[in-house]
């Protein structure tokens, strides 16, 4: 019994800690490890992107809608690149391995190797591919998938437009527990 009740803790624990970031509230910073694909090797940090909208995407090299993604990203990227729009890859992967990937698929974005997944924690992020829009003051404004990444959208977040937030929660522990029709729920 007692195992139990630790283990029902724990679980709450865990859940609570995967609390997403409110939209239209400050975006948690960026910790990671190194930058890749930078000016100058730079680590990215919102702070140092002031003033400029960041499309932050969670993704990984073994991730095959990630992978689907990169050559619309890249031709959004290349559709705003005169304007003040950074784009981040954010991957927990070993950056061996992500450089290894990127000798062999162009990637027109900053790539942010968060080695402890410290950013997907502050974030939230439990699956992959995520696309978040942050504002130049560094606020929160959209979660979306990269595919809906378009230059109207980016367009409209440069003239202070974003889509209307849905009122209801972004906590992961309210993602629904029954997904298929006639299997019942896991017991936690």
């Amino acid at each position: 019994m007692k195992m139990l009740l630790l283990l029902l803790l724990a679980t709450g624990t865990s859940l609570a800690q995967n609390a997403l970031p409110a939209l239209n509230q400050k975006a948690p910073e960026l910790e990671l490890h190194q930058g890749l694909q930078t000016p100058g090797d730079l680590t990215p940090t919102l702070a140092s992107l002031h003033g400029r909208i960041v499309v932050l995407e969670f993704w990984a090299t073994w991730c095959g809608g990630c992978i689907a993604a990169i050559p619309h990203l890249n031709e959004t990227a290349d559709q705003v690149k005169d304007k003040p729009v950074t784009f981040i890859s954010v991957t927990d992967e070993d950056a061996g391995v992500v450089k290894a990937f990127l000798q062999k698929r162009t990637m027109k974005s900053w790539i942010g190797i968060d080695k402890e997944g410290a950013t997907f924690a502050r974030y939230g992020i439990l699956g992959r591919p995520q696309t978040l829009i942050i504002d130049g003051d560094g606020i929160l404004r959209a979660a979306t998938g990269p595919e809906q990444v378009t230059v109207a959208l980016l367009e409209n977040a440069l003239a202070g437009r974003y889509p209307a937030t849905e009122p209801a929660t972004r906590d992961a522990s309210a993602v629904p527990m029954e997904f298929t029709k006639g299997v019942p729920p896991p017991l936690l």
